[in-house]
């Protein structure tokens, strides 16, 4: 709480803001009575651009501790379609894109794991779901992130990125918390309506999709407010990949007499992947304020995205007998440049997934004024995501083939060249047919209670505010999996041939050198798999069948299971905080300080099983059968005490400076902790989880100095620094298997145990600025309608983080050095219009790179985005949108042994997005 000198000042600064916004973008109200003599002034309602300025700077400025802002009115007026694509806007904030839309988001270089997401202030559960059809990159599946891209921007008032805690902020954000805020009756204050239309052209899937927001709010009584609104939309994605991949060890070959060795990418894959979604949000809120000691607030915030998607993956695997080939030296690792194969196996796979992901947050809060002095605030809060996914796959191989590759073809991306001609029917047979449920739910459940005591008499100290929290969170993961070959071998011409591509256009902006090649004839196959008379289903060795058959239909034992993520979280926290403030000299301060204190339970639940043999088909690659699982069940505890401290300074009317000490936290992630041991043939490997984790935490340290130099303006320096210890790592160790004996060596089975520990620390410092001004003052008309809002993030951080292949060291996966967001915009009369630009430079992504054991790069990426607006009425606006107006593509590259060079392995195009719209309000 300020002092009465403070509130003084920002007082007058906001008097001033909204009288020079006449002649902007203003609108009139009723008349109010002021001071004893019932002066009538006109009360200024800013809209617009400038009006969601206004906003966001008020709340950033009037904050006690660090914190940026988007309102409404910057949601709604960029070009963004969720609320990652508007939260990349703020310094410090950067996001990963999926399908070509704004996904999960990173705060001040750690990446979405690290980032607690609530809802007015209560834990989300996580909503992502497994997802074969995700394209390149981390996926954030089976962690505790949240997919921004799941929530539409119309349903929201206003997101707050919370870069430094208070004690009374719930734990769980080592890099921050963004906090997600729908709107609520009585903050309208009066009866609103509001509705929308609009088409979103997606240029390389070829489709134009509609989309509707509507929203009714009202104050009932003088007391009681209602407000409901749904948005929905259709989108029809399309995404063409290429994935090349370094994976294993160098390839060595004689060519020519001589033997060469290197790497080489095992196989390379292009495919198309097409999502037909439909998103759903709907929120609601009812506002009762009987009195004025008590409010109460009942939330609702829920999305529905029901997703159908096709996959066409063209899979040139190229073990075979190189006869050509070149080897080049990068820091003594070889990597082959070009090579020729004879016998080739490429492969054709063609998947359907079904998936339909719900999740709702329900809140009740109840605010009581116990006396004049004490407050007391309770909460009851439920998040709840689920989602079921079915996943029908069908795979054709090819007969022996001649395949060239190149490693930099068109854009540096690797080339595939070969004599033959893929769409002659004799040229393919039935590989395997699979069927795949996949079960997510996501529980968690909050009870909170705060009580504040406002001490009066103008001391020191302001208010002491003490609360406890109590919740339990349950993660069920199930899947399951039935991979047939019972059709082997068949000629593609017993199930309809091979089919053309759905599109002629595959792959265009990449430009990739790739064979032309048909697709798998999927309906075809699944019918027979599903009801040939004579399809038995395989037992393998100590398993029992994995499901059974009957009438078409499949059903999976509930018995066998070895993915299985089963996870709970029991835990209480308990804080105490005081709010001071006073004057030093002539300088008002203040701020809070406090500590929190976590005791948390868990409880992690799964089967293991073991490898019972090692057998290998004719083209060498390896199967590995594995005992019948047991369950596991490894119970843990742990507790950690946060404390906070949080000051500000206010030097002159125009300046606040800032500095905050705390201890934050973060989860593990649910599949590190599940007990569980997954087994690959290739490469050579087991994978599994740990129970026993403890939460990664950091020591940080932020320091700021915010000029307000003008109406809607800002220039600010901010510098952070996090000192983390216990970052979950993979630990290898070789692991030997007895009784099992491996045909190709004749001894003992040893496989590379992968298993996650708490075992990297790790440092991050870095610095932010941040300039926003408009030109009403300064150019002349028509001009003086222009504005900029721009902010730099610079990040490095240690080199922890261990690649288990070499024992190279890397920095923090998911951090760019260098993030940079600008956005020009005009806003005079009836028109307003915005150009934005995003640059987010190179960042780790994986530092073993999933299963390749080499580190893997997202490459540095820039997009254009444009948003025009035009109200020829007060009520009315037409807008226009365009997303990724250069076309840009995301690029991928890996670190290879003791090499120094990006190898480009992969590559994403999503292509542009075309937007035109009308609002209407009332």
């Amino acid at each position: 709480m300020l002092k009465q000198k403070s509130k003084n000042v920002i007082q007058r600064y906001a008097t001033v803001f909204a009288a020079t916004l006449l002649g902007s973008a203003v609108s009139t109200g009723t008349a109010y009575a002021a001071d004893d003599e019932s002066e009538a002034m006109e009360e200024i309602v800013v809209t617009g651009i400038r009006g969601s300025m206004q906003q966001s700077l008020e709340r950033k400025r009037n904050a006690d501790h660090f914190v940026d802002a988007i309102t409404a009115e910057d949601i709604g007026a960029f070009p963004d379609q969720n609320l990652a694509e508007s939260l990349q806007r703020i310094s410090g904030v950067a996001i990963d894109r999926k399908s070509g839309e704004g996904a999960f988001v990173s705060v001040r270089g750690l990446g979405p794991q690290y980032v607690q997401t609530t809802v007015h202030g209560r834990v989300a559960a996580s909503n992502v779901a497994s997802n074969t059809n995700s394209g390149l990159g981390n996926n954030n599946v089976k962690s505790r992130a949240v997919s921004f891209s799941a929530f539409q921007s119309g349903l929201v008032q206003a997101v707050e990125v919370h870069k430094s805690p208070r004690a009374d902020h719930v734990e769980g954000g080592l890099g921050g918390f963004i906090d997600i805020q729908p709107r609520r009756p009585l903050d309208i204050g009066k009866r609103q309506a509001a509705f929308s239309v609009d088409a979103t052209r997606n240029e390389l899937a070829d489709d134009t999709a509609p989309g509707f927001f509507a929203m009714y709010s009202d104050v009932l009584t003088d007391n009681l407010g209602f407000m409901a609104s749904a948005q929905w939309d259709n989108r029809v994605l399309r995404t063409d990949f290429m994935n090349a991949s370094y994976s294993g060890d160098p390839m060595t070959a004689t060519i020519n007499g001589v033997e060469l060795s290197g790497m080489i990418p095992s196989e390379v894959v292009t495919e198309m992947q097409t999502i037909d979604r439909d998103r759903l949000n709907v929120s609601a809120a009812l506002q009762w304020q009987p009195s004025d000691r008590v409010e109460m607030n009942v939330d609702v915030l829920f999305a529905d995205n029901s997703n159908s998607e096709n996959a066409y993956r063209n899979n040139m695997r190229h073990r075979a007998t190189a006869i050509d080939g070149t080897v080049v030296d990068d820091n003594g690792t070889g990597i082959w440049t070009s090579v020729t194969w004879e016998g080739s196996k490429p492969f054709l796979f063609h998947d359907t997934q079904e998936a339909d992901t719900e999740t709702q947050n329900l809140g009740v809060n109840l605010k009581l004024q116990a006396t004049d002095n004490l407050s007391v605030n309770i909460d009851i809060a439920l998040s709840d995501s689920f989602s079921p996914i079915v996943v029908t796959d069908g795979a054709l191989r090819n007969l022996n083939s001649q395949m060239t590759y190149q490693s930099n073809g068109v854009g540096n991306l690797p080339s595939i060249t070969t004599p033959e001609d893929f769409f002659d029917v004799n040229h393919w047979s039935v590989l395997k047919n699979s069927y795949q449920e996949h079960t997510l739910d996501d529980r968690q459940s909050q009870f909170r209670v705060d009580a504040t005591y406002e001490f009066e008499g103008g001391g020191w100290l302001d208010t002491v505010q003490v609360g406890a929290r109590t919740y339990r969170q349950d993660r069920r993961d199930r899947a399951r999996y039935w991979n047939s070959k019972a059709l082997i071998n068949d000629p593609i011409a017993l199930y309809g041939g091979i089919l053309d591509w759905p599109v002629g256009n595959f792959g265009t902006e990449l430009g990739w050198i790739f064979p032309d090649a048909p697709r798998v004839p999927l309906a075809g196959l699944q019918d027979t798999f599903r009801t040939h008379a004579d399809l038995h289903i395989e037992r393998r060795a100590g398993w029992m069948p994995p499901a059974t058959l009957e009438n078409g239909e499949i059903t999976f034992l509930v018995s066998d299971f070895n993915e299985d993520l089963n996870h709970s979280d029991d835990g209480n926290a308990i804080y105490a905080m005081m709010a001071f403030s006073g004057d030093f000299g002539d300088t008002p301060y203040s701020g809070n300080v406090g500590v929190r204190y976590v005791d948390n339970s868990t409880q992690s639940v799964g089967q293991v099983s073991f490898p019972v043999d090692i057998q290998y088909d004719e083209s060498g690659d390896p199967t590995i059968f594995n005992s019948p699982p047991e369950y596991v069940d490894v119970p843990h505890e742990y507790t950690v005490v946060l404390p906070s401290l949080n000051l500000r300074f206010d030097p002159r009317d125009d300046v606040v400076v800032r500095a905050a000490l705390a201890k934050v936290m973060s989860r593990p992630r649910f599949l590190d902790l599940s007990p569980r041991q997954t087994v690959q043939g290739r490469p050579r490997t087991t994978r599994g989880g740990n129970g026993k984790l403890d939460p990664t935490v950091a020591t940080q340290f932020d320091l700021g100095v915010e000029w307000y130099f003008a109406d809607y303006s800002i220039l600010s320096f901010g510098f952070f620094t996090k000192d983390m210890d216990d970052f979950v790592q993979s630990q290898p160790r070789p692991t030997e298997f007895p009784g099992v004996i491996d045909p190709r060596t004749g001894a003992t089975l040893i496989l590379t145990d992968f298993r996650p520990a708490n075992q990297t620390g790790s440092s991050l410092m870095g610095a932010e600025i941040t300039f926003q001004h408009t030109f009403a003052d300064v150019l002349p008309a028509p001009f003086d309608g222009l504005g900029v809002i721009a902010n730099y993030t610079f990040i490095e951080s240690g080199t922890d983080f261990v690649n288990s292949k070499t024992g190279a060291s890397y920095s923090v996966p998911g951090l760019s050095p260098n993030v940079l967001n600008f956005t020009l915009f005009y806003e005079k009369g009836p028109w307003s219009g915005r150009v934005s630009y995003n640059f987010r430079e190179r960042f780790l992504d994986d530092v073993n790179g999933g299963f390749t054991g080499h580190p893997s790069y997202v490459e540095d990426y820039d997009q254009w985005d444009l948003s025009l607006s035009y109200k020829p009425t007060d009520n009315l606006a037409l807008t226009v949108e365009g997303i990724n107006l250069a076309d840009e593509s995301v690029f991928y590259s890996q670190k290879l042994f003791t090499g120094q060079q990006y190898h480009i392995y992969g590559a994403v195009n999503t292509g542009r997005r075309m937007k035109v719209g009308m609002r209407w309000r009332l």
